[in-house]
Formats: structure tokens, C-alpha cells, sequence
């Protein structure tokens, strides 16, 4: 049974890759064991250091690497609201327009491409070591309903500080559009595809089970007190649906 890494930032603790407090850099079990397949989790320091995507790289020879690439640009570029906008994302034309100004997707993905270089680099990297097999892994859609989620926010730390940095009080914040947010989410995804893909790499897109009918994150998936992560219950759809797009079992 051919393993199956699973590595990258923080959005692999849904999956079952265990929090880990230490300075190490460790392959180890993730949280449950699965049926169909031999997952491991890649941790270290939460602020991944270049020797963690050294290890990974040492690791993947043999092995399926599944990688998740950071995931919540959306809401921490864009979560609070300052001048309204929309736009129209090639891959989903059909999502509702809000009334507000429109931008090229143009735009939209000029300011998530300063982001992306890590992920060039590790695909590079990665794709060129002999037996290895790549993936990228989509990361958890937006939600709908996002007025709910304000008393989260308000009471976030890392929110808090993007608040004051943008000038806000807790008594003017107003968050963006929701489907503005899933839409920018959309662009992630096409983004992380694209680059996957044009390295020879594989990108599986979230299960379409965890979803509603426009692409958020379906509620029974949400984390409670944290609006940009999924829980368990997600993760252990995603596993599933990551040993059916291998072909494995």
C-alpha cells in the first residue's frame, strides 16, 4: 500500500495531522487510521521553515505527497469591507452579481500571484524527485451566511489585528459580500489547479459532498469559533475522497 503524505499548512489539521507544539520536524500517523490507505502527517513549527519543505522533499520518494497551500488569502486580504466590489470569475460566470462596481478577475488574480511563489518553488522541487507522485489539494470553500459569523471574528485575535491595522473598530467592521468571498476563493483554486498542473502535478479540488449548491462550505463542515477552517467531519470526507481520485482501493 503505497503512502500517502500528507503535508503543508494549517488547514491539514481537518484532515487528521495532529497539532504539534514542538520545533521538530517529524513524519508521524495521523488521527485516525484509515481503511483504504496509509495516510502520515509531516509536522513542524507552525511557521513552516524552509528545512520543513527540505524534509518533504527527502520524504516523497515513493510516496504520494498531498499538499495544502496556506487556503485563507480571501479572508485575510479581503474579509472586511471597504469599498464594495464584484466580479465576474471565468470558472463560474453563472454565481450571483451583488450590485456592486465590478473588477477584472484580472485584478483579483495579480494580487493572489504574490502569494503563489512558495507554491512554484515546491512544485519545482517536489515533481522532480524519482517515484514521487504530487498533489495539491484544494482548501475549505467560504461560508454563506457571513453576518453569522461577526461575533467570531470579533472576538479573533488575528482578526482583531487585521482590524486595527486596517483602521476599523469593533463597531464599524462589516464584512465583504459572501458570495464575493466564495468567488475569491474560486480564483484560489483555478490558481493552485494551474500551477499544479503545468508542473506535472495532480490538484484534487474539494468533495463536492461538503458543499452547497453555489461552492460554500456546507454548515455541518464549519469549525465552530473559527470562520476560515472545516472540522473532522470534513476531513474525513476529504481523505475518502482523496484515496477515490488516486484510484486507490
Amino acid at each position: 500500500m503505497r503512502q500517502i503524505v500528507l503535508a503543508g499548512h494549517s488547514h491539514t489539521l481537518a484532515l487528521g495531522v495532529p497539532p504539534h507544539d514542538k520545533n521538530t520536524i517529524e513524519l508521524v500517523p495521523i488521527v485516525e487510521r484509515h481503511d483504504r490507505a496509509e495516510f502520515l502527517g509531516l509536522v513542524g513549527p507552525a511557521q513552516r521553515p524552509l528545512q520543513y519543505y527540505e524534509e518533504l522533499a527527502k520524504v516523497a520518494g515513493g510516496k504520494t505527497i498531498a499538499f495544502c497551500y496556506h487556503g485563507g488569502q480571501h479572508y485575510s486580504d479581503f474579509v472586511f469591507e471597504r469599498e464594495p466590489f464584484d466580479f465576474i470569475p471565468a470558472s463560474r460566470p453563472g454565481l450571483p452579481l451583488r450590485g456592486y462596481p465590478l473588477v477584472p478577475e484580472s485584478l483579483i488574480r495579480a494580487h493572489f500571484a504574490a502569494g503563489m511563489g512558495l507554491l512554484e518553488y515546491l512544485m519545482k522541487r517536489l515533481t522532480v524527485v524519482p517515484d514521487s507522485h504530487i498533489v495539491v489539494l484544494g482548501t475549505p470553500p467560504s461560508r454563506r451566511e457571513n453576518e453569522s459569523a461577526l461575533h467570531t471574528i470579533r472576538g479573533n485575535r488575528n482578526f482583531a489585528e487585521l482590524a486595527k491595522s486596517a483602521g476599523l473598530t469593533n463597531d464599524d467592521l462589516r464584512l465583504l459580500d459572501d458570495f464575493v468571498l466564495l468567488k475569491l476563493w474560486f480564483v484560489i483554486q483555478d490558481m493552485m489547479r494551474e500551477i499544479a498542473e503545468q508542473h506535472g502535478a495532480q490538484f484534487i479540488e474539494v468533495p463536492p459532498q461538503t458543499q452547497d449548491e453555489y461552492g460554500a462550505l456546507l454548515r455541518q463542515y464549519w469549525l465552530p469559533y473559527d470562520v476560515t477552517h472545516a472540522n473532522l467531519q470534513y476531513g474525513r470526507v476529504f481523505l475518502d475522497h482523496i484515496v477515490d481520485r488516486l484510484g486507490h482501493g
